[in-house]
């Protein structure tokens, strides 16, 4: 496993474990060792750090950093698991700060359809 896969995962897992403060840093790293073009892992690093900013109390700011998150991606990025993860950091919003603007603006844009298929 490489250093950024391992940077990754780490931060990954101390997300789930809720140790917001170690995630952080590891999230750091994954964000400085994924390339750009690997839209997948940076944009689920980011989505962990919403959670963990949710998780610290700032609703608010993680529905602005999972909104940037989904904005800079394509609506075919977007689909499947990352989208997924967007709308379950939504849903564990408390009920009030599910209103909030950017709260509101992220589940506007998880309800867009992500093809022009009819």
């Amino acid at each position: 496993m490489t250093r950024r896969n391992c940077a990754f995962h780490e931060g990954n897992a101390l997300t789930h474990l809720g140790d917001t403060k170690a995630a952080w840093g590891a999230q750091e790293q994954a964000l400085a060792l994924v390339p750009a073009a690997d839209f997948m892992d940076r944009a689920l690093t980011r989505l962990d750090r919403a959670v963990c900013l949710a998780n610290d109390g700032d609703a608010s700011a993680a529905a602005s950093e999972a909104l940037d998150t989904l904005v800079g991606l394509s609506p075919e990025q977007r689909r499947g698991i990352i989208s997924r993860r967007a709308e379950q950091l939504v849903a564990g919003l408390p009920g009030r700060r599910q209103a909030s603007p950017p709260a509101r603006e992220l589940r506007d844009l998880l309800m867009l359809p992500t093809s022009t298929e009819c």
